[in-house]
């Protein structure tokens, strides 16, 4: 990764700048990591943590040939999404992935600092919440390591997606075997927490480096969230992707520093 974009996205004084603006670098990481897919052509395709499995639905039209497997813990979610991802051709499964195979706690979040929820809304964690003026509900889940899941696969340059709210590490936990089969991990991290209990950045960067992986590129979801990509060693020496890493991190400081100079026009930061 690079100090300097690092150094740009972590400025403390950008933090009240407002989701719309963030949501553009978001957009580049997203469009570099799709390059980077059409590159690497990858044989399986996991999305973990996946609501509507808009990811999945994306990797189905675009290779047919390849496996296309979508997990989502929460009950109402996968209730409300689950048969249309099946009716467009992906393995929707109503499952979390955790570091152990059985059942786990999952806790659906009702109401965030005093402000209540939708009844199906992207927020629930392996880990219960742990902002002031909030209310979760835990319900018993089925759980599998994803080294289970897969087991019957024989992938050898996988992508992962995961976005699990705090719960990263213990889908890594659960996939050593998985991981040495994968070449891409998309993953939304925290750096201060949100859940309680939860590993945060640092973590989960480490034990993905432990695991042979290379964080190439970030964005700045919020000032203390982000999308992380991480590529397998290999691959982030490769020429090509290095190019599109290069352009990406160009696009962002650019983009990112134009959304920060607006903002601070129209008013304090």
């Amino acid at each position: 990764m690079s100090d300097q974009l690092d150094a740009l996205f972590d400025d403390p004084s950008t933090r009240s700048l407002p989701l719309t603006a963030r949501n553009l670098v978001t957009d580049h990481l997203e469009t570099t990591l799709k390059r980077i897919i059409d590159l690497v052509q990858p044989d399986l395709f996991v999305e973990i943590g996946a609501f509507e499995a808009a990811f999945s639905i994306q990797m189905r039209k675009r290779f047919p040939a390849s496996p296309v497997i979508a997990f989502e813990a929460n009950p109402r979610v996968a209730a409300l999404h689950g048969d249309k991802a099946r009716a467009a051709g992906v393995d929707y499964r109503e499952a979390a992935v955790a570091d152990a195979d059985g059942s786990v706690t999952f806790n659906i979040v009702e109401v965030v600092a005093g402000k209540d929820m939708p009844f199906e809304n992207r927020m629930g964690s392996l880990h219960d919440l742990g902002l002031r003026d909030s209310r979760t509900i835990p319900v018993t889940v089925s759980a599998q390591r994803l080294d289970s899941a897969l087991q019957d696969t024989a992938a050898q340059r996988a992508c992962l997606w995961i976005d699990v709210e705090g719960a990263a590490t213990a889908v890594v936990r659960g996939a050593p075997v998985t991981l040495a089969r994968t070449a891409i991990v998309y993953c939304e991290v925290e750096s201060s927490q949100v859940w309680k209990e939860q590993d945060l950045d640092d973590v989960l960067m480490r034990n993905l480096a432990e695991a042979g992986f290379v964080l190439v590129a970030r964005d700045c979801q919020k000032w203390f969230q982000k999308n992380c990509l991480f590529l397998r060693e290999t691959l982030a020496g490769d020429p090509a992707v290095g190019t599109l890493v290069d352009a990406f991190r160009a696009d962002a400081a650019t983009t990112f520093s134009a959304a920060v100079k607006a903002f601070q026009q129209s008013g304090p930061v």
